[in-house]
Formats: C-alpha cells, sequence, structure tokens
C-alpha cells in the first residue's frame, strides 16, 4: 500500500513538471546560460589549452584526491594510535557528514560574498594543513593522543579540504567563461 502511494505521488509530480514548466525559462538562469554551445570536441581542446583551468583541475586533484584515498584506509592509520576498526568508523563517518555540510555552507557564503574566492580557498587549505600535520605528529608521538584530537585533526582536515570543492568548481567555471571570451 505504502509502495503504490509514493508511486502515484511520484507520476503526479513528474506529470505536473512534464505539464507546467516550458522548454525554456523566460530569463537565462546564469550568466553562461545564454553563451552559444561548442561541439564536445571544440570544447576539450579550448579547455586543454587554458592553463589557469588545467593548473586549478590539478590542484583541486591533488588536493582533494589524496585524503578522499585515505579516507578509505583510515583505520590503518588510526590503529596505530590505538583507535579499532569500530571507533575508526565513526571518525571516518563523522568526518564525511561534517565535510558535506561544511561543503555546502561554504558554497553559500561564496555565493554571498563574492569575490573573495582565492582568499577562502587559501584559508582553507592552510587550515587543511594544519589540521593533517597535527594528525602527523599524533602519529609520531609527538604529542599523546587522546581521542578527542584523533577526532579534530581527522575530522577538522577532511572537512576543511573538502569545503574547498565549491571554491574550486568556482574558479573552474570562472576560468573556462573567460576563455571562451
Amino acid at each position: 500500500m505504502l509502495h503504490s502511494s509514493g508511486a502515484g505521488v511520484g507520476l503526479t509530480l513528474f506529470l505536473a513538471v512534464v505539464v507546467y514548466f516550458p522548454p525554456k525559462p523566460p530569463t537565462p538562469p546564469s550568466p553562461t546560460a545564454h553563451i552559444d554551445r561548442l561541439h564536445f570536441r571544440d570544447s576539450v581542446s579550448k579547455m586543454m589549452r587554458n592553463r589557469d583551468l588545467l593548473l586549478v583541475t590539478i590542484s583541486y586533484g591533488v588536493c582533494t584526491g589524496v585524503p578522499a584515498a585515505w579516507t578509505s584506509v583510515l583505520n590503518y592509520s588510526l590503529l596505530d594510535l590505538g583507535l579499532q576498526q569500530g571507533d575508526a568508523m565513526w571518525v571516518g563517518l563523522t568526518g564525511v557528514l561534517v565535510s558535506g555540510t561544511i561543503g555546502l555552507v561554504v558554497g553559500r557564503l561564496t555565493d554571498l560574498v563574492y569575490g573573495y574566492v582565492k582568499f577562502t580557498l587559501i584559508l582553507f587549505m592552510m587550515g587543511n594543513m594544519a589540521c593533517f600535520y597535527w594528525f602527523f605528529l599524533l602519529s609520531w608521538g609527538t604529542i599523546p593522543a587522546t581521542l578527542w584530537q584523533i577526532y579534530g585533526s581527522v575530522v577538522g582536515g577532511l572537512s576543511l579540504n573538502f569545503a574547498c570543492s565549491p571554491l574550486y568548481f568556482e574558479l573552474a567555471l570562472k576560468s573556462r567563461t573567460l576563455a571562451l571570451r
């Protein structure tokens, strides 16, 4: 019964979207929406020649890819600090949930306070490096490892790192848009 009513609501919403919404909005939703589109090969070749876009893409991949891969083996890093797999799971889950939330908040704040994307990106990456350096000191035994420090360093590093994602996308879009003009 519950599945049938859910399917009915979904079908009703689908039909409302198909019937009500026009094929094209009356005004463009963004400044780049009215720009003529290029073919795929032309777009890729233009992007490959855009030095700024390549630098943003490479820095995004390096800065975000390494912690993303490290998150999948986080339990091995935390095992040396005395946390078992069950505890490491909660550290990783907290890091992922906070990262998603912080990413949404930073993306929205960037939309509201326009013009400080590069400064905010540098600030977050410095905070990211500080948190991961803190974790490095915990791992080497320089600082005695406590549970709150492990949570603070890992969750802080991951969330500051993934909070940069909307900022990188903003920079990539800006550099791509400038190249098409």
